[in-house]
């Protein structure tokens, strides 16, 4: 990027919107990208690659100085503010070249969600993001065929409307289940705490975090034995390997 001076034409003329597979992890913190639970965003100014928490800064920019970097494969047009990176955020707070906006990060965020994937958070107009279904398939898949498998997971309280989700894609599948933990056999009921894993399983939290403890109880009990656990943190896929 162009050093920062008000009298320069285009700042960062030489900025790139890079590919996803250019850095597998943030290029400020080093955080490992993960799908859905450590997503990676683009910066407008410089087109590079970080984490939620390094770019998510929203600006308007002096556009007369600053090229706004897009996605060469994505059609939408994007509105201002635009999301910055810290590093780009800290050069032209010290300049005049952002405009504050009275736009809070988390309406804005909340106007566009509707506009992204809920599973891997990009854009569903992107040219090979296909359907919702694909995404998850796709999740799954990498899920499977990753070499280090251990599982993360987010925690939260489910609301109804999930719940009903969950249920009425059980009902199309013409399944007689329901949706409920497969730990416990419970149903899922509003606002209890869950634990969404990264293959997309869901347990109670309780459920989940107690297996966790026994499955890890069990292999400090057999130190000498060799273990293909990374699958295996997910009690499903447990059953399946």
């Amino acid at each position: 990027m162009s050093n920062h001076d008000d009298h320069s034409e285009i700042i960062n003329e030489d900025a790139i919107w890079v590919d996803d597979s250019f850095s597998s992890k943030c290029l400020r913190c080093n955080s490992t990208f993960i799908t859905f639970f450590n997503p990676r965003h683009h910066c407008r100014i410089c087109g590079l690659l970080y984490c939620e928490d390094c770019c998510n800064k929203f600006l308007y920019y002096d556009e007369k100085k600053i090229t706004v970097i897009k996605n060469p494969l994505d059609g939408v047009v994007e509105s201002s503010p635009y999301r910055t990176c810290t590093n780009c955020y800290n050069e032209l707070s010290r300049t005049s070249l952002i405009k504050t906006t009275p736009i809070k990060i988390e309406e804005n965020k909340q106007m566009k969600r509707k506009d992204l994937c809920p599973v891997c958070v990009q854009p569903f107009s992107a040219e090979d993001h296909g359907s919702l279904d694909d995404c998850l398939q796709r999740t799954q898949n990498d899920y499977q065929n990753k070499k280090n498998k251990n599982n993360r997971m987010l925690v939260y309280n489910i609301s109804q409307k999930e719940i009903d989700a969950h249920q009425q894609k059980l009902d199309h599948q013409d399944d007689d289940n329901e949706f409920e933990c497969p730990i416990c056999f419970e149903l899922f009921q509003e606002n209890e705490k869950v634990g969404r894993l990264e293959c997309l399983c869901m347990y109670h939290y309780d459920c989940i975090k107690a297996w966790f403890k026994k499955k890890k109880e069990k292999l400090n009990s057999k130190p000498n034995e060799t273990y293909h656990f990374s699958r295996n943190w997910c009690p499903v896929h447990d059953a399946l390997a």
